[in-house]
C-alpha cells in the first residue's frame, strides 16, 4: 500500500526551483532575436555614443523581464564596470522618491536619510554623468508619477556632451495591444524630444506568443 508513495527525498518534479516565481533559466529560448535587438540599442555606449530608448510590451509571462535581465547580466559580466546596468521594478518601487532610493542603492550611495527626491537626483546625476548607464524600468505603467523619467531623460540622457552617455530601456505594459500615447508610454516616447535626441532614437518591441513557442523551459 505504501510502496508507491514518495519518500522525503523524492519529488514529482525534476527541478522544483523552476516553479518559483523568481526563477530565471540560464537560457531564454525563442527570444534570441529580441535579446540581440536590445543589445543593439545598447551597443553605441561601447563607442562612447548614446544608446537608444526602448519600450517593450506584451502579455504577462511572455518574457519581458527575463530577456531584459539577461541583457543586463551580460553587460555586468562583459563590460568590467564600463557600463552600469540599473534594474528597477516599478510595481514595488512606484514613486519617484522610491526609485531615486533604488538607484542610490545600485550606485552604492548610502547617505540617503533625510534627503528629498530632488536632492537624491542631484547626487545621482553627478555620479552617473561621469559614466555610461543603462536603466531598465520594469512595469513602468505602475508608477504613480513620472517625474523621475523626465528628470533622467533631460538631465542624464544628454547626447553630444562628453561623459554623458545613457541607454534607457523602458519596459512594461502587460498587454497585447500597442501602447497609447499616455502615462508611461508618453514618457518613453518623449525621450527624443525631451532629451534632444536625434530622430530614430526611441524604439518599441512587442513580444508575442508566436515567437515564444510552448514549454520554453523544457
Amino acid at each position: 500500500m505504501f510502496k508507491d508513495m514518495l519518500k522525503a527525498d523524492e519529488s514529482l518534479f525534476r527541478n522544483e526551483i523552476a516553479l518559483d516565481y523568481s526563477f530565471m533559466p540560464k537560457l531564454a529560448p525563442y527570444r534570441e532575436s529580441q535579446q540581440r535587438y536590445i543589445a543593439a540599442c545598447i551597443k553605441p555606449l561601447f563607442q562612447k555614443r548614446n544608446g537608444k530608448n526602448l519600450f517593450i510590451y506584451g502579455k504577462p509571462g511572455i518574457g519581458k523581464t527575463l530577456i531584459c535581465k539577461k541583457v543586463l547580466d551580460a553587460i555586468e559580466e562583459e563590460t568590467d564596470e564600463e557600463i552600469l546596468p540599473i534594474y528597477i521594478n516599478c510595481w514595488k518601487t512606484n514613486t519617484s522618491f522610491k526609485i531615486m532610493n533604488e538607484i542610490c542603492k545600485a550606485i552604492d550611495y548610502k547617505f540617503t536619510q533625510n534627503k528629498r527626491t530632488e536632492e537624491l537626483f542631484e547626487i545621482i546625476k553627478q555620479i552617473l554623468n561621469k559614466k555610461s548607464v543603462v536603466f531598465c524600468f520594469d512595469e513602468i505603467d505602475k508608477v504613480e508619477d513620472l517625474d523621475f523619467a523626465y528628470s533622467i531623460l533631460e538631465d542624464i540622457y544628454l547626447p553630444f556632451r562628453p561623459k554623458r552617455r545613457c541607454g534607457t530601456t523602458v519596459m512594461s505594459r502587460s498587454s497585447s495591444t500597442p501602447p497609447s500615447p499616455t502615462s508611461a508610454t508618453r514618457a518613453s516616447r518623449c525621450a527624443s524630444a525631451s532629451a534632444g535626441c536625434p530622430s530614430g532614437s526611441s524604439w518599441t518591441i512587442r513580444l508575442s506568443q508566436r515567437d515564444w513557442m510552448k514549454h520554453p523551459w523544457t
